[in-house]
Parts: C-alpha cells; sequence; structure tokens
C-alpha cells in the first residue's frame, strides 16, 4: 500500500516539473503574410511580418522550426517590453520545395529561460510556370498587333522576368515585372504574310525566365475571320416614305445577319413590305418586325419599307374640317337654304319652283333676304310677289322683323321662260343680311341647279 502511494506521488512530482519546464512564454503573436508563396524552383523565402507583444519583461527570444523550416534571423534578437514587429523570412528546405502544395508546419519562438511559444504558418509552394497565367487575346484578320496578357495569380511580386512568346502569329521577348495578382499586356506585331492561315485555334510557346530559371507554357490563341457588315438606310418620299435598307457583307466570313423594324400600332396598318418578315412581335403600342439573311462574303441583302400616309392624312384633314364646319354651323345663327323643282306649264314654257327657308338658330330681328332670278328667265308674278322686286336687274327681296329661335320661313317664287333650255341651268346663292351683336352680317345659300336634257313639251 505504502508502496503504490510512493509510485504516485513520484509521478505527480515528476509531472509538475515537466509542465513548470514547457510552460509558455508570456507573449502573443499575430501574423500578417507579406509573401507567403515560395517558387519551389527560386531561393527566394516566405516573408511575414510578427507584431509581438511581451507582456514581461524585455527579453532575447529566437524562432525556429524542427520541422525542415529555417527562419531569419537566424540569431537571438531582443524583444521589449510592449508591442513591437519583425519581418521573419522562411526557407523551406529543397525537399519541401519539391512538393506542390500547401505546407503548414509548426515554429517555435523561445526565450531566455526554458519557456517556449508555439504556433503554426503555412507556406503556398507554386512552380515558376504556375506562377502566371498566359493568356494570348483573339487576333482579328488583318490585324496589325497581337495581344498576350500576362496575370501575376499569386501572393508574390516577381521582378524582372523574362517572356520569351512564340506562335504562328508572332515572336517576340518582354521583361516585366508584376505585383501581386497584377496583369500586364505584352503587345507584339502580327507577322506578315499569314493571310493564307485558315481561322481556328493555334498553340502559343510562352518561355519564362528569371534568376538564371526557366519554365516553359503553352495556351492557344483564337485567330478569326473578319465579320465585317456595312449597314446603310435611305429614306425618301413625303407622303408616301419609303425606306431602304441595306446590309454588305465586306469580310471573309459568311454571317447570318438579322434586321429589325419598328412601327406604333397605327402606322403598321399602311406599311408594307418587300420581304415577308421571319418574325411579328408586339409590345405595348410598338410592333417589331424581324428578319433573318445568311449572307456569303460580299453578298447585299435589300429590305424595302413603304409606309403610305396619304390615307391618315385625309382622314385626319376631313377630321379637323368637320370640326371646323360643326363649329361654324353651331356658331350660325341663320340658316339659308335654296332648292328648286320643275314647274309644268299650259303653254310648254319652262318653269322652276324656287324655295327658300330662311331658319333662324337664335332670336333675330330685321333681317333681309336677297336672290337674283337667272338671265333668260322672267318672274312669274301671278304666283306671288317678293316684297322687292328689280325687274331690270332681276333682283328680289323679302324683309322679316323678327324671327325667334328654332323659326322658319318658307319663300318661293315661279320663274319661267320661252327659250328651250338644255343641260344644267345653275341658280347663284341667295343672301341673308341681318345685325349680330351691333354688326353687319351677311349668310349665303347652297348653290341649286335643275338638268335637263331636253326640255319638256307639254
Amino acid at each position: 500500500m505504502k508502496k503504490g502511494l510512493l509510485t504516485c506521488l513520484a509521478t505527480l512530482i515528476a509531472v509538475l516539473l515537466f509542465v513548470s519546464i514547457v510552460s509558455a512564454i508570456n507573449i502573443t503573436v499575430e501574423k500578417k503574410d507579406i509573401t507567403p508563396v515560395v517558387v519551389s524552383e527560386l531561393k527566394a523565402p516566405a516573408v511575414f511580418e510578427f507584431t509581438i507583444t511581451n507582456n514581461g519583461a524585455a527579453d532575447s527570444i529566437e524562432v525556429y522550426s524542427l520541422v525542415g523550416v529555417t527562419f531569419e534571423p537566424k540569431e537571438k534578437f531582443n524583444l521589449p517590453s510592449g508591442t513591437s514587429t519583425k519581418e521573419i523570412k522562411a526557407y523551406p528546405t529543397e525537399e519541401i520545395r519539391a512538393t506542390k502544395d500547401t505546407y503548414a508546419f509548426t515554429y517555435e519562438i523561445k526565450g531566455s529561460d526554458t519557456n517556449l511559444f508555439r504556433d503554426t504558418l503555412t507556406i503556398k509552394i507554386v512552380k515558376l510556370k504556375d506562377v502566371f497565367e498566359i493568356t494570348p487575346q483573339s487576333i482579328v484578320f488583318g490585324s496589325n498587333n497581337a495581344v498576350v496578357r500576362v496575370r501575376n495569380v499569386n501572393n508574390i511580386e516577381m521582378n524582372d522576368v523574362t517572356f520569351s512568346l512564340k506562335s504562328s502569329f508572332f515572336d517576340g521577348e518582354k521583361t516585366i515585372s508584376l505585383k501581386p495578382f497584377e496583369s500586364i499586356d505584352i503587345i507584339l506585331p502580327v507577322k506578315s504574310g499569314i493571310s493564307d492561315i485558315a481561322a481556328g485555334s493555334y498553340v502559343v510557346t510562352a518561355k519564362i525566365e528569371v534568376d538564371d530559371v526557366n519554365a516553359e507554357v503553352k495556351s492557344n490563341v483564337n485567330y478569326l475571320q473578319e465579320k465585317s457588315v456595312a449597314t446603310s438606310e435611305k429614306k425618301s418620299g413625303f407622303f408616301v416614305v419609303k425606306t431602304t435598307i441595306t446590309k454588305t457583307n465586306n469580310g471573309n466570313l459568311a454571317v447570318s445577319e438579322n434586321t429589325e423594324v419598328k412601327k406604333n400600332i397605327l402606322t403598321r396598318l399602311f406599311t408594307t413590305f418587300s420581304e415577308t418578315p421571319l418574325t411579328t412581335e408586339r409590345k405595348d403600342f410598338m410592333v417589331y418586325y424581324k428578319w433573318g439573311n445568311e449572307l456569303n462574303p460580299g453578298e447585299s441583302m435589300t429590305l424595302e419599307v413603304k409606309t403610305n400616309y396619304t390615307l391618315p392624312f385625309l382622314l385626319i384633314l376631313l377630321i379637323i374640317l368637320g370640326v371646323y364646319f360643326v363649329y361654324t354651323f353651331s356658331r350660325t345663327t341663320v340658316v339659308l337654304k335654296k332648292r328648286c323643282s320643275f314647274v309644268k306649264t299650259k303653254g310648254g314654257e319652262f318653269a322652276l319652283k324656287v324655295i327658300l327657308n330662311l331658319k333662324a338658330k337664335k332670336a333675330v330681328d330685321n333681317i333681309e333676304i336677297f336672290d337674283r332670278i337667272p338671265m333668260a328667265t322672267k318672274l312669274y308674278q301671278k304666283a306671288g310677289m317678293p316684297h322687292g322686286f328689280d325687274e331690270k336687274n332681276g333682283k328680289l327681296s323679302w324683309k322679316v322683323d323678327k324671327l325667334n329661335a328654332g323659326e322658319d320661313r318658307i319663300f318661293s317664287y315661279i320663274i319661267y321662260s320661252n327659250i328651250r333650255i338644255v343641260g344644267r341651268l345653275e341658280l347663284s346663292p341667295a343672301t341673308a343680311h341681318f345685325v349680330k351683336e351691333g354688326k353687319p352680317t351677311y349668310i349665303h345659300s347652297n348653290r341649286t341647279y335643275f338638268v335637263s336634257d331636253i326640255a319638256p313639251r307639254y
């Protein structure tokens, strides 16, 4: 029993001694990546910035690792009390550099006593050919220059890197420096005598050289044929507007070309096309017509669009005239209408009965009506005489003292002639005179006429 107790006690004392030996140094460390990437073929280190907070007294410390990474500074350096920063460089061994991977490892910080601080760091290891992304831009037929875009895809600054680029279209080299994740375009002249090269994808070989270390990368460049379609639009006409759209393939590549014409829902009713549209689509108050054409090099297509504005113009004009006449009629105080009819006579003379219809839309006073009989005709006085008759000039007149609104009067007379009349006999308009709003006003009746091929006999 005593032996067991002694054994437990001895074990406890050993553990306490061990803990006191490896207890952590009283510091905290914040790490910042400066260059967390190393190129496996180069000897450049990964670089970090340590912000160390020393919660104890000033000390002398050393940074090291036991797993294949050496640090710089290699010797101990002073660590003051409080917070300070220090640049730390990490050099992986060649064995570790040979692995293309992300390498995480443990490092330690040791002070003047036996206390330790342990933490981890991560280094990305890449090969030289994987540091950059090389992207040749497409080359269009007839271009004078080619563009190769080089992008640093890693968090590492690369200085004085020489790129030698070779393809069927260009040869050249350029030395550049790139910051982390920076892109630079290398512009090279296109070779002459490549017109017989067909369109397609071609290999570009890029040789990368830095610090006497070489790597080779292959990529592809697309060679495009020229696609050039010229479009012209010509308009002519006023009432009938003709729009001619012409598209010409000036390139050396067959193309599929779309043409669109837009009309509103009214003008589309008066529009015709030289070709039937492939599709017709209506959106709100607009209608979209589309055509698709395959154009070989040198070919052209012509589309004629005619919009006839004659009918809508006439409709609008009629509407305007109608509104004007309605407005004028609504403001007319007195309306005078004239008509005639054939009258049979015993002696076979030609005779017409003329009727004047006077209607007041508003109350009006002192109205005088004037009319004339045609030449070569006489007034048949037995059928009733007007208020006034000037036989010499053939002038007739009537007087109306007052007309109420809506009231009308009818006046008639008969004219006759012993002359045989063939064809059309036109009677001049009658005239009415009255005072409106203190101003003398004249209105005229319509014209009326009588047509006869042969004068009637009785």
